[in-house]
């Protein structure tokens, strides 16, 4: 398995197997990388190495989700409601009532189900799309 176009390339289609396995690679670098950043905050006092270090998994899982969406014959673009909107819901409800707080709640929780399902357990389209050809075909 070639990491760097997996991680990094928005171009073509990421069947499930590759999928779980290139976010299985990211999560395992991010902590690294956390963990490093942590012992870094905590023997300089720089903490905001560890709040760079958040960075990481957007940079990664943006071309792993657009690439798998792709694989549904979808365009990248839905990353922004999967990815974005959930994190403006929490920054939404973190300046409001506690009423509203828990609708943003209760939507982004919804939102994240919803891309949990769509990129991470239905079937990519059979046979080549608008995006590629069918990367389980042999």
């Amino acid at each position: 398995m070639d990491l760097i176009p997996i991680l990094f390339s928005i171009t073509g289609r990421l069947d499930r197997g590759r999928f779980w396995r290139a976010v299985l690679v990211s999560i395992c670098a991010w902590i690294l990388i956390f963990l490093v950043a942590a012992g870094i905050a905590f023997i300089f006092g720089a903490q905001r190495a560890v709040l760079n270090a958040g960075i990481l998994p957007l940079l990664v899982s943006t071309p792993i989700g657009i690439r798998r969406l792709h694989d549904r014959d979808k365009s990248g673009r839905w990353l922004v409601v999967f990815y974005g909107l959930p994190l403006l819901f929490g920054y939404i409800a973190d300046t409001t009532d506690i009423g509203v707080e828990f609708l943003l709640s209760l939507a982004s929780t919804a939102i994240a189900i919803w891309g949990f399902i769509e990129l991470g357990c239905l079937r990519g389209t059979e046979g080549p799309n608008r995006f590629g050809p069918d990367p389980l075909a042999s």
